[in-house]
């Protein structure tokens, strides 16, 4: 219950120059998953390239590190995608500032 009101989009600004959402001070965005609902994904992109996500309704979580940091977030953003495309999730665009 209390990461669902988490996940409730409460406000929007800029994140790395591009729109984001948030709630509750995590980052909101969406995936797809393998029969075509669309889930609810809370997280936070830090510094450089580093992030921690979950998506609560297909018992997913995951976070990455880098060991070097990078203004653009294209090598975290590809290994997020592959990790989840495992767990059968599809993310859609807006999470990253590259969408």
């Amino acid at each position: 219950a209390a990461l669902a009101h988490a996940a409730r989009p409460s406000s929007s600004g800029m994140l790395n120059s591009a729109p984001a959402t948030w709630g509750l001070g995590l980052q909101l965005g969406h995936v797809v998953d393998a029969a075509g609902r669309t889930l609810p994904l809370v997280g936070h992109l830090g510094l450089g390239g580093v992030v921690g996500l979950a998506v609560p309704g297909a018992g997913v979580a995951l976070a990455v590190t880098v060991s070097q940091l990078s203004v653009r977030c294209a090598p975290t953003r590809r290994l997020v995608e592959l990790l989840l495309r495992e767990c059968g999730l599809r993310l859609k665009p807006g999470f990253f500032a590259e969408d």
